[in-house]
């Protein structure tokens, strides 16, 4: 009998290992497309399957600038949120005073298991096509070579 409990135990605590990571504001890696429901169906843009790959594009405003925001879903997980600021410049001053986030000398920062990157993306269509993004590092392992 005590055999049978530590093999569940063990399976148990096996399938709880996805751990949610802040990515930012309101996000967390492993939300699905229903925790989200109310942004996506306001969304200007929403591409791909549910089950598979996704992305979710939208108007949005973060630290006061506006923008558009994108989300990243692959098997209905959400692993990565990337915004597109109208004024880069002006974002990445407001990412540095009040998130304590440069990023105006290296493209990327890893804090825990979330990678921060600034990069260029011309296909939302900003200024510039400059983004910051939040990903989540272990499910970006995870799916290297399936997804990027």
């Amino acid at each position: 009998m005590l055999r049978f409990i530590i093999v569940i135990l063990t399976l148990t605590i096996g399938s709880c290992s996805q751990r949610r990571v802040h990515l930012v504001d309101q996000f967390y890696s492993y939300q699905t497309h229903n925790d989200l429901r109310p942004l996506i169906d306001s969304a200007n843009q929403v591409r791909g399957n549910e089950e598979r790959l996704s992305t979710v594009a939208t108007n949005y405003s973060h630290l006061g600038e506006n923008g558009r925001l994108g989300l990243l879903f692959y098997e209905d997980k959400l692993v990565a949120v990337g915004f597109y600021p109208v004024d880069s410049s002006a974002y990445l001053d407001k990412l540095e005073i009040e998130l304590g986030l440069s990023l105006s000398k290296q493209d990327s920062i890893i804090d825990h298991d979330k990678i921060i990157t600034k990069g260029y993306d011309y296909e939302m269509g900003s200024i510039g096509g400059f983004f910051i993004s939040w990903m989540d590092s272990n499910l970006r392992d995870k799916y290297k070579g399936t997804v990027w």
